[in-house]
């Protein structure tokens, strides 16, 4: 299931025109990892996968990661 941090996150790499293999980097984490999450392969991220990437993009809260996109909480936080 997608959350609305993977949604928000993949926007930002779109509109800045970002290869995932870019954004991963930047964020800290593997590539792999991040085709995982975007992929909804790994339903939760991990908090600490969370931090990293609100620490890069504050625009993406904590709770994102936490709620699907029709807002429906995953019960994780």
């Amino acid at each position: 299931m997608k959350n609305k941090g993977m949604e928000k996150l993949n926007k930002i790499k779109e509109i800045g025109g970002l290869t995932q293999a870019q954004l991963a980097k930047m964020i800290g984490i593997t590539q792999g990892a991040l085709s995982h999450h975007k992929s909804g392969r790994r339903k939760m991220v991990d908090p600490v996968t969370a931090m990293k990437i609100i620490k890069v993009f504050p625009s993406i809260k904590l709770e994102d990661f936490y709620t699907d996109l029709n807002g429906n909480d995953n019960g994780a936080a």
